[in-house]
């Protein structure tokens, strides 16, 4: 059972579920190498799919950039597409 859903609007495409906190199933892409259990992850030019992050160079110090998170694997996957769960903790 969602906490929040989301809709509405001009044109409401009926209700959306959105994660804001927990464990929740996620479609991933491949895109940006094998996902391990662990790494953080972010949007693939897939619209819907997430894909392994890569923090940038900052300076000598790897960062990821704010804003760009979706959430943490909690599953391995390598792979073209599927799902797996991972932990969102929108801040």
């Amino acid at each position: 059972q969602p906490g929040f859903v989301g809709g509405g609007g001009d044109e409401p495409k009926g209700d959306v579920p959105v994660a804001v906190v927990g464990i929740v199933p996620c479609k991933v892409s491949g895109e940006g190498g094998a996902i391990k259990k662990g790494d953080l992850l972010t949007t693939s030019s897939t619209p819907g799919y997430a894909m392994k992050a890569s923090p940038v160079d900052l300076g000598g110090i790897e960062i990821y950039r704010p804003g760009t998170i979706l959430g943490k694997a909690m599953e391995d996957f390598s792979g073209d597409k599927g799902v797996i769960l991972i932990y969102v903790n929108v801040k």
